[in-house]
């Protein structure tokens, strides 16, 4: 997958995780709809904050 297709928000300062997202990377098909980003958190409407390592945007799923 091309780099503007995946965005890393932040880079993992963990090998295990950098090497288990860049085969990940390696497998993901360069080609609409396939949208990746890594290492990011949000907070929800509760005020929870949470961590995702990748999220993959796919045909018919996130």
């Amino acid at each position: 997958m091309h780099s503007d297709r995946w965005v890393e928000v932040s880079p993992s300062p963990f090998d295990h995780e950098r090497e288990g997202l860049e085969r990940i990377k390696e497998i993901l098909p360069d080609a609409p709809p396939f949208r990746a980003w890594s290492n990011f958190e949000f907070r929800d409407n509760r005020g929870r904050w949470h961590e995702v390592d990748l999220l993959v945007l796919a045909r018919d799923t996130l």
